[in-house]
């Protein structure tokens, strides 16, 4: 898990930097994959804080429940 929310951030980065090395012109499937992929990619992330953040409150309440 901790490697998930770096990946997720270089890939959200990804698609943000528009890919001119191999097409002058940008395609509409193109844009529209990349789109497609920046929202799932953006939600995920999302998803992989709040279960870092659920986790760690949990265990803490956890610890104070037992100690």
């Amino acid at each position: 898990m901790r490697t998930m929310i770096p990946l997720r951030i270089f890939g959200i980065l990804t698609n943000l930097v528009p890919d001119r090395d191999r097409r002058p012109l940008p395609q509409l499937s193109v844009i529209l994959v990349q789109s497609v992929v920046l929202v799932l990619n953006s939600y995920r992330l999302h998803q992989m804080l709040q279960l870092v953040r659920d986790v760690k409150n949990r265990s803490t309440a956890i610890c104070r429940w037992n100690g």
